[in-house]
């Protein structure tokens, strides 16, 4: 099943208040709770550009996938990098282990990737 899940782009992005961020970018508040909750089944090209543009992301990054079972059992699926999205809890506990002096390097290197 393919599903949006915006939860961990906001993580990523540092956004704590979702619904009133999506406001400020012009959804309507009915369709920011949607989009935050993840109840809304159907967004249109327009949304889904707007989301992209303002998180600095693809559709690829809005949207999960969550296996059936059957599916479960076919390996390399095509959309199996849509799974378990969780990127900003895991890439927050690494930097939190960080002993303080590496915190430089770590920050040279994103300057350098960005």
């Amino acid at each position: 099943m393919l599903r949006f899940n915006l939860t961990a782009v906001f993580k990523a992005r540092g956004i704590e208040r979702p619904t009133q961020y999506l406001m400020q970018c012009g959804f309507s508040s009915g369709t920011a709770t949607k989009i935050k909750s993840g109840r809304s089944d159907m967004l249109n090209m327009r949304h889904v550009e707007m989301l992209c543009e303002k998180l600095n992301c693809t559709p690829n990054d809005l949207i999960e996938w969550i296996p059936s079972d059957k599916q479960k059992a076919v390996t390399n699926h095509p959309l199996a990098p849509l799974q378990n999205k969780n990127y900003a809890e895991e890439v927050m506990q690494l930097v939190n282990a960080l002993p303080f002096e590496k915190l430089q390097q770590l920050a040279a290197m994103v300057k350098e990737i960005k």
